[in-house]
């Protein structure tokens, strides 16, 4: 509780000779998958634990559980969340909409083209 950050013990390989004592490292590590995880950005959290999904032209409100961060496709940051009502396929709303409530019309971005 004392601390800031979460204590891990690594082994590593290849050239040591830039770690010292008390030098601060960045360490990334890559965690096996976790069924059911869906990674989304940040912009697509409303509060702590709920998301929008579109079904019909209307917003659902989906409740999720924060499983943690994580780096996207690309390298962008993310949080990675599980909910039993989301599933593969499902279209959640990534930005964030100043007035967004369970049954507001809205149009996806591939249902308006280019």
């Amino acid at each position: 509780p004392s601390r800031g950050g979460i204590e891990a013990l690594l082994s590593v390989e290849g050239a040591v000779e830039e770690l010292r004592i008390g030098r601060t490292v960045d360490v990334t590590l890559t965690l096996s998958r976790k069924p059911g995880a869906v990674w989304l950005p940040p912009e697509a959290m409303y509060g702590s634990d709920r998301v929008f999904k579109v079904i019909s032209d209307r917003l659902v409100r989906v409740e999720v559980s924060r499983i943690g961060d994580a780096l996207g496709p690309d390298g962008q940051s993310g949080i990675l969340v599980s909910s039993p009502d989301l599933t593969s396929g499902d279209h959640v709303v990534v930005s964030q909409l100043p007035n967004a409530v369970e049954g507001l019309r809205v149009a996806t971005a591939e249902a308006r083209g280019p």
